[in-house]
């Protein structure tokens, strides 16, 4: 489509439940000269009329322009999305929808859309004064597509929105408008602004990548192309997927707009340039949806632990740099690199890292979980009254602490990767390594962050090898016990996760 002269809109929806119109092998052939329109689901029909009234006779529905029982033709369509939903005129945005039966259009009183001229005059000080208002509601409704994972990439990728939902609005990279505010009104720049929101954000570095690293407000704080992608993660982590085998396929857009953007090689969900940041994730706070170990996937990847919220490790402060005590990629192994679908490097894979390596005990205490987990901070008693490293930016699902082995001294805060009850190597009492990703520097502080392992195998050609449980952090000072442990007690080796 990006090679095509022929303008074409997109259209971005939730399926829901109920009927679903698809396209298969068995009926591609038909298709080409004739499409069933009268089969079409409601909201289909009212994307091709708002189309065609804006003159454009081209339309892009993934549902129908892609062969949805045929491997070779999502692999090599998914990948292409960036370019698909980058290229159209405008996307259709249906986020007033639940489902394809619910239509664009709604029933409303127009009183209550449009914008009303008041006269006011002599109403103000000066009677001499005529003046006029212009009175507006705010009517919003809701998203049904924010809680869409697949549409998050879309979201990325658009540059126009014409959105439908209780009112008709508008949203492109530098205004916005509606129905009941019709004057455009400017959006934070991601050029300038570093309130502008994360998917703005990696919109631009994909998009305009020499102009972002240019950009003044980037010299100052770690704020790149790594972290736009982090950023988005997280939200992605946060909405809704049928499929967890989707989890990937879902962001093949996103993946190979960036590497080819940035140059950079992908692995399952990361990126080998940034691994001392990228691996920093974990199974996050505030989520019902259970946490279940993926077959496939590496350990060592977010998307091993399903579709649950994630959370990447936080930067302390905007002025915080990273220093050169971290871990060093060797080589990445296994499937691994983009194919023509980077849905295929996820399956299994490992990585050679050269990391210092320092071993402990894994304690998980429950009365320690109750209090780290607490909806609002109360004081109380905890398992380990003395620990106090423990990290009040971070929201672990299932936190629990690494001992020094000889004191013991709880030295590690760590976020499990898993459910303790449900995974024998977690449930505390082991000897687990810790395996040091990255250092953050702020003024005279440091903030250690480690992967945390336990060895499935002994030391053989390639190294020790690792399976990962979850992260840890170690507290800011450079005085406490575990910047010394770190310091003498370490050793640096080989590892293979």
């Amino acid at each position: 489509m990006s090679g095509t002269a022929i303008p074409y809109v997109a259209l971005s929806y939730a399926w829901g439940e109920g009927y679903r119109f698809l396209t298969f092998r068995k009926d591609f052939d038909q298709y080409q000269t004739r499409l069933p329109v009268a089969k079409f689901p409601r909201t289909f029909k009212d994307a091709m009329r708002v189309a065609e009234l804006m003159g454009i006779t081209h339309i892009w529905i993934d549902a129908i322009c892609i062969i949805q029982d045929e491997p070779a033709d999502l692999e090599a369509e998914l990948p292409i999305m960036g370019d698909i939903y980058r290229h159209a005129v405008f996307t259709i945005y249906a986020e007033g929808s639940s489902s394809t039966q619910s239509g664009l259009f709604r029933t409303r009183n127009p009183l209550a859309y449009r914008p009303c001229t008041v006269d006011v005059t002599g109403l103000t000080p000066d009677p001499a004064t005529t003046t006029t208002l212009t009175l507006a509601t705010r009517s919003t409704g809701p998203d049904y597509l924010k809680a869409r994972s697949w549409c998050l990439q879309e979201e990325v990728l658009t540059s126009r929105f014409l959105s439908f939902g209780t009112q008709t609005s508008w949203r492109c990279i530098t205004s916005t408008a509606s129905e009941t505010r019709p004057a455009p009104r400017p959006r934070n720049n991601p050029l300038t602004d570093a309130m502008a929101s994360d998917i703005d954000r990696l919109r631009m570095w994909l998009y305009c990548p020499a102009d972002m690293a240019r950009s003044p407000r980037q010299g100052w704080f770690r704020r790149n192309h790594f972290d736009a992608w982090y950023d988005v993660v997280e939200e992605y982590s946060r909405r809704q997927l049928r499929a967890v085998s989707d989890n990937i396929k879902a962001l093949s857009g996103l993946e190979a707009m960036f590497a080819r953007a940035h140059g950079s090689r992908y692995l399952a969900g990361l990126w080998a340039e940034d691994l001392q940041v990228g691996l920093a994730w974990y199974v996050a706070l505030n989520d019902d949806r259970p946490v279940v170990q993926v077959d496939g996937p590496p350990s060592w990847s977010w998307t091993a632990v399903g579709k649950v919220r994630l959370k990447f490790r936080t930067w302390e402060a905007h002025s915080t740099r990273l220093v050169e005590e971290g871990m060093e990629l060797l080589e990445p192994s296994g499937n691994m690199a983009i194919p023509v679908n980077p849905d295929d490097a996820v399956r299994w894979g490992s990585l050679k890292l050269r990391a210092k390596l320092w071993k402990g005990l894994l304690v998980y205490d429950k009365e320690y979980t109750a209090y780290r987990t607490r909806p609002v901070p109360r004081p109380g008693a905890t398992g380990f009254p003395g620990f106090g490293g423990e990290d009040k930016m971070e929201h672990p699902r299932y936190p629990a602490l690494i001992l020094e082995q000889s004191t013991p001294t709880p030295v590690v805060e760590v976020a499990l990767d898993f459910n303790p009850a449900r995974k024998p190597e977690t449930e505390g009492g082991n000897e687990v390594w810790c395996l040091l990703l990255h250092v953050q520097k702020n003024r005279d502080e440091r903030r250690y962050t480690l992967l945390v392992l336990v060895q499935v195998h002994g030391n053989g050609t390639n190294g020790l090898e690792y399976r990962r449980i979850g992260l840890g952090w170690a507290a800011e000072s450079p005085r406490t016990l575990a910047a010394e442990l770190f310091a003498k007690d370490s050793r640096e080796d080989v590892a293979v996760i």
